[in-house]
């Protein structure tokens, strides 16, 4: 008995997304209060499926050795701004405000303090899935859509889009099963 090629793939994708979540998520946390920190490592621990390298500066969270599936950061971390450190990580990031109102640049979303856990942890989910959907690109019927490169492929061929039509596809895929 033959496979067809496309449930091939569609079996290889579902075994990829099972051995994602198996796999421990490394995070980096950054935060310069120490309490916090622990706090947080203890808490994230709990969940039992993330490996957390804690550190308490920028200067230490450059040096720690990654990769990393995401970063929680401090806005003042250890003294240096949280949301530039988040732009120089090859990871998405979460940084954590001291209010609702801050402008954020680099970080992928924000959280205001004090928070509670399950929106740290749904935003971190959030950020996580977005960022694996965006590497390997999202598939919209023949084509494979890269948000971040804003690229659509189809057999090879790579097609450049704009802002404006990169904002359309990704709205279009995010309700596809609401119209």
């Amino acid at each position: 008995m033959t496979v067809v090629p496309a449930l091939a793939a569609k079996i290889a994708r579902h075994a990829q997304i099972a051995l994602r979540f198996c796999m421990p998520v490394r995070l980096l946390l950054v935060d310069a209060d120490a309490l916090l920190r622990a706090s947080l490592v203890e808490q994230l621990e709990r969940e039992g499926h993330y490996q957390i390298v804690a550190v308490g500066s920028a200067a230490e969270a450059r040096a720690a050795a990654g990769p990393f599936s995401a970063a929680i950061i401090d806005q003042d971390a250890g003294g240096e701004d949280g949301d530039a450190l988040a732009g120089s990580l090859d990871c998405p990031a979460l940084l954590l405000t001291g209010s609702d109102d801050t402008d954020i640049a680099s970080a992928s979303d924000s959280i205001a303090k004090p928070f509670r856990l399950s929106v740290l942890l749904q935003k971190l989910q959030a950020l996580i899935h977005h960022h694996a959907a965006d590497e390997e690109g999202l598939r919209i019927g023949p084509y494979l859509f890269h948000p971040s490169a804003k690229l659509l492929e189809q057999d090879g061929r790579k097609i450049r889009l704009t802002e404006k039509e990169t904002n359309i596809l990704k709205f279009l895929h995010a309700s596809a099963n609401t119209v």
